[in-house]
């Protein structure tokens, strides 16, 4: 005995959606999260810094003219759920431009004293370097690729399930006649 064909079209679609569930989880996981953020600026008549961001699919920079007059600035937002978000920005004449974004314990005084030390490095009377890293707490990598194998796993449940072969007994007559 068959199933019916609403029945294999609905295993069918759900086998579907899981699989595009599956491979979108598994590229938002590979491109989204940054773990580790850089900031190399050096000033001699003008600044110039490099900005650089680490995520499992690479290592993504680019470089930012910011003139002659340039400031770092920290900005804490508040969210609904979880910690304070800790933003970097580089400020000039031309505008402001996101540097990196502090995660762990002490965000807000580590964002500052990155803040202080570019701010000695653009006020500085002679040509200077400096380089700043935020870098994402060492588990975060960890949770995220667990909790997307433990996605996994469930599918991989729910496709068994779906595609599980009924055994022959079951469709046997026990009754007698």
């Amino acid at each position: 005995m068959s199933s019916s064909l609403p029945s294999q079209v609905l295993k069918w679609s759900v086998a579907v959606l899981l699989a595009a569930e599956l491979v979108g989880g598994g590229a938002l996981f590979y491109s989204g999260p940054i773990y580790r953020y850089a900031i190399n600026c050096r000033k001699a008549q003008q600044i110039s810094c490099v900005l650089e961001q680490e995520r499992p699919s690479g290592r993504k920079s680019w470089q930012v003219p910011l003139g002659e007059r340039a400031s770092a600035t920290v900005q804490v937002k508040t969210l609904r759920r979880g910690g304070p978000q800790v933003l970097l920005y580089l400020n000039s004449d031309t505008g402001a431009v996101f540097a990196a974004q502090f995660v762990g314990g002490d965000e807000a005084a580590n964002a500052q004293a990155a803040a202080e030390r570019l701010n000695q490095a653009f006020s500085s009377a002679v040509p200077a370097t400096v380089r700043v890293e935020a870098q994402a707490p060492s588990y975060t990598a960890w949770m995220i690729w667990v909790g997307y194998g433990v996605f996994v796993l469930l599918s991989l449940l729910i496709f068994r399930e779906l595609f599980k072969r009924s055994s022959p007994a079951a469709f046997r007559n026990t009754g007698t006649s």
